[in-house]
C-alpha cells in the first residue's frame, strides 16, 4: 500500500479530522533512512514499517477532540478553561513530563493500581490521545514547517511534542522492564519500542543542531508523530492481553 493511499484511510480512523495532518504521513526523511537498519527486502525504512495496516485500523478509544483527564491542573495549578483546553492542556501537560514527575503523572491518570507494564503502556496510549486532540486543534502545516518566534504558541507546541516523545521513550522502557518474556517477544511491540527509541536519538540531534544536512524540524516532526500514532494499537493489544501474532492468524482465517 502506498503511503498516500494509507494516509487517506487512516486519517478518519485515528480520530484525526484535520486534513492537514495528511502531510505528516508523507514523511520521507533522510534522518530515518540513514538511522534505521535495513529490512529483509534490502530497502531503507523511511517511516515506521507497520505497513500502516495497524495504524489505519486503530481508532482511539476516546474522541480525540475531548481532552483526556482535563481535570488535571496545568503548570500554574489552575484548571484550563474550555476555550483554551485543546492547546493549553497539551502544553501544560508536556511542561511537567520530567522523570521526577513520573509517579505524580501516573497517579493523576488514575493508573497507580495497575500492574507496572499495563500502567506505563496505558500512560503512553493516554498521551498519544492527548496529542491527537492537540493536532485536531492546531494548524498542522504551520506546526510542521513555518518559521516561528520564540515562545509563540507553535514554538511551545513543538517543544511540547519533543518533551512528550522523550517521556514516552522513558515510559516504554519502564513498561518493558515489567513485562513478561512472552510480551517482549511480540513483534509489533518490539517495533514500537525501536521507533520510540529512535525518536530520542533524533531529538538529541535536533536539540544539538546536529541534524543531517538538509533536514529540518519538519522531518523530526513527521517521524515523531507517525511513530507515536503507529504505537497505539500494538500497545492496546498488549494491554488487553492480545497478541499481534494471534490476531493476524485469526484475521487470515
Amino acid at each position: 500500500m502506498s503511503l498516500r493511499l494509507a494516509s487517506r484511510r487512516l486519517i478518519p480512523k485515528a480520530g484525526i479530522r484535520n486534513p492537514a495532518v495528511s502531510n505528516v504521513l508523507f514523511a520521507s526523511s533522510h534522518i530515518a533512512s540513514s538511522s534505521l537498519p535495513r529490512p529483509s527486502n534490502g530497502q531503507r525504512c523511511l517511516v515506521p514499517s507497520q505497513n500502516y495496516r495497524t495504524f489505519s485500523t486503530s481508532p482511539f478509544p476516546r474522541n480525540a477532540t475531548e481532552a483526556p483527564d482535563s481535570e488535571i491542573p496545568n503548570r500554574r495549578g489552575t484548571q484550563a478553561s474550555p476555550s483554551d483546553a485543546p492547546l493549553k492542556i497539551f502544553e501544560d501537560r508536556a511542561s511537567i513530563l520530567t522523570p521526577e514527575n513520573d509517579e505524580i503523572i501516573v497517579k493523576l491518570a488514575q493508573l497507580e493500581l495497575e500492574p507496572d507494564a499495563t500502567k506505563y503502556f496505558k500512560l503512553i496510549m493516554h498521551h498519544i490521545q492527548l496529542l491527537g486532540m492537540y493536532l485536531n486543534n492546531v494548524d498542522v502545516e504551520t506546526f510542521r514547517s513555518s518559521p516561528t518566534e520564540q515562545d509563540s504558541s507553535i514554538a511551545r507546541g513543538r517543544e511540547a511534542l519533543v518533551s512528550l516523545a522523550s517521556a514516552i521513550d522513558r515510559w516504554m522502557e519502564f513498561g518493558a522492564r515489567a513485562s513478561t518474556p512472552e510480551t517482549l517477544e511480540d513483534p509489533e511491540l518490539q517495533e514500537v519500542a525501536k521507533y520510540i527509541k529512535l525518536n530520542t536519538r533524533i531529538i538529541d540531534m535536533y536539540r544539538q543542531n546536529a541534524l543531517p544536512e538538509g533536514q529540518t524540524w519538519e522531518n523530526v516532526c513527521d517521524i515523531i508523530i507517525l511513530s507515536l500514532y503507529s504505537a497505539h494499537e500494538p500497545l492496546e493489544k498488549v494491554v488487553s492481553g492480545g497478541s499481534s501474532v494471534v490476531k493476524e492468524e485469526e484475521e487470515a482465517k
